[in-house]
């Protein structure tokens, strides 16, 4: 019985369970990507154990997802965006460190939030849902 027990805590402790979740042990994330260009992009977003797919963003549209981070801090997002005129690239739009540095909420609320905005120079991160503060932004992505 011994052996019963440890092998499905073994299974559990293992299993490669989806980061987007209904329920979440502690706090749950949603991140945000604006689309301030002066026109639409299409942008790729997923993570090892998800694909959210490609979503085409109008201008001042966005998408966004909401998940839980894995007990062991290294849930990752990542984006690839196209634009019509070649500005194309890839970022990670979530990490733990990320999250943690640029985000706003706390674990007790239980919602924290990451909010990426697309400009025609570049890719911000901040933590602020429209309307956007002029400040309190950092463009961590420059378009090649």
């Amino acid at each position: 019985m011994k052996t019963l027990n440890f092998l499905f805590l073994c299974l559990i402790l293992t299993t490669n369970a989806s980061s987007i979740a209904k329920t979440c042990r502690s706090s749950h994330w949603t991140v945000y990507i604006y689309n301030l260009m002066n026109e639409p992009f299409s942008v790729h977003v997923k993570s090892r154990d998800d694909d959210l797919g490609d979503h085409t963003l109008g201008v001042n549209e966005n998408e966004n997802w909401r998940f839980c981070e894995n007990i062991w801090g290294t849930t990752m997002f990542w984006a690839d965006i196209f634009c019509n005129d070649n500005r194309n690239g890839t970022w990670h739009v979530w990490d733990h460190s990320t999250g943690l540095k640029y985000g706003s909420g706390s674990l007790d609320d239980g919602q924290r939030i990451l909010v990426w905005l697309v400009k025609e120079d570049g890719i911000y991160v901040g933590n602020s849902l429209p309307p956007f503060p002029v400040d309190g932004w950092t463009r961590l992505y420059h378009w090649p």
